[in-house]
């Protein structure tokens, strides 16, 4: 008698039996877990060897696909460049193509609100890059709204000014965290005292960090090229802001506090000689 009619003949002996061979086999491979593992490597092997030879791109794109399972920062960082540098070169191209496609989209009410639902969703999911993303915007919008219209944004910061010294209680807040965050970031309290001159002289001015240009001198005095650290490290514009200088990287070295105290806002000091 053949398996298949004596199964056929006794299905209850043949489904008690199946079951005994199914737990043996779960018993063993709860026991034997580096063998058990060995033997689905081994399987999974033989199953790739016979797709390769059916299909021979088949290991082009299993390895793209195990690529991209253990490297998924990297695709979304790399779409994010795409498309970073797509919206750059289209409003180089076309300045009014997204102005376009927003009133198109807003022309839908079903597709936009399902977006405006998406944007809410990853701003409540990504506080922190939604707050950094802000703040990137209205330094580079008001940079550029402020070079072109100066006299109007001084009047305007003037006036909040007033409002808000009118108010004692948040006067005293405001200026407890400035000393705090001063005291926190001392550098970057200079450079934005800097830039703050540079707007008042109405000259050219960007963020300048202390540690590049360190760098970029070598961490010597570029006046009498004594060593410079950390604290004894200082910045100077080579043409002070108050003769028209800029605070830009170009007109600002590493100077040791001897040579910038005595240059003041006069021309560079004789350079020192051993």
């Amino acid at each position: 008698m053949s398996d298949q009619i004596w199964c056929e003949k006794n299905p209850e002996k043949y489904t008690a039996q199946k079951k005994r061979a199914v737990e043996a086999q779960r018993l063993w491979r709860e026991q034997n877990p580096d063998k058990n593992a060995a033997r689905r490597k081994r399987e999974t092997e033989l199953r790739h060897l016979k797709a390769v030879a059916v299909d021979p791109e088949f290991r082009c794109r299993k390895d793209r696909q195990r690529w991209a399972e253990q490297n998924q920062d990297k695709i979304k960082e790399s779409k994010r460049k795409y498309q970073r540098e797509y919206a750059r070169r289209v409003r180089a191209k076309d300045p009014d193509y997204f102005r376009r496609e927003y009133t198109k989209l807003k022309a839908n009410p079903v597709k936009y609100a399902e977006t405006q639902e998406r944007i809410r969703v990853w701003r409540k999911a990504h506080p922190k890059k939604r707050t950094a993303q802000l703040r990137k915007y209205q330094r580079e919008w008001q940079h550029v709204a402020r070079m072109k219209n100066p006299e109007s944004y001084h009047e305007r910061d003037r006036r909040q000014y007033i409002k808000m010294k009118a108010d004692p209680v948040k006067y005293a807040k405001t200026l407890a965290r400035n000393r705090l965050q001063k005291k926190e970031h001392p550098e970057k309290a200079a450079d934005h005292n800097a830039r703050r001159r540079a707007r008042a002289a109405n000259v050219e001015h960007e963020s300048v960090e202390r540690l590049v240009v360190a760098d970029r001198d070598g961490w010597k005095c570029r006046y009498c090229d004594v060593s410079l650290t950390k604290k004894t490290l200082t910045l100077d514009h080579v043409r002070p802001i108050s003769k028209g200088g800029p605070h830009t990287y170009a007109n600002i070295v590493a100077a040791c506090q001897s040579c910038n105290f005595s240059k003041h806002d006069r021309g560079a000091p004789s350079r020192k000689t051993a």
